[in-house]
């Protein structure tokens, strides 16, 4: 009997696992678009200009980290957006692969 319990519960589980990893899976970013300035404390995407947070951080198209000097004007990224004092900062710019 618990045999049987064991079995039909890991097909279960089975079932709802998603086939695909999370690193497949697409990411949905507040703001994307193509980097036209990039600064120390602020980048320009897409005639916006966001402020950087002083710990941002960028992830390579290769889900590797990467640092803010991986940043160029002309790369597609990905920006991840949080609000401290109702100030609007980049937490994180993820530069997306190539398509």
């Amino acid at each position: 009997m618990i045999r049987k319990t064991l079995s039909i519960t890991i097909v279960l589980w089975l079932s709802l696992v998603p086939t695909t990893s999370w690193a497949q899976m697409p990411a949905i970013y507040p703001e994307m678009g193509m980097i036209e300035m990039v600064g120390d404390k602020q980048v320009r995407i897409n005639d916006k200009i966001y402020t950087l947070s002083p710990t941002v951080k960028v992830m390579l198209a290769d889900n590797t980290e990467g640092s803010l000097s991986d940043v160029s004007s002309g790369i597609v990224v990905g920006l991840d957006l949080i609000k401290i004092n109702r100030r609007q900062l980049v937490d994180r710019i993820t530069i997306l692969p190539d398509r």
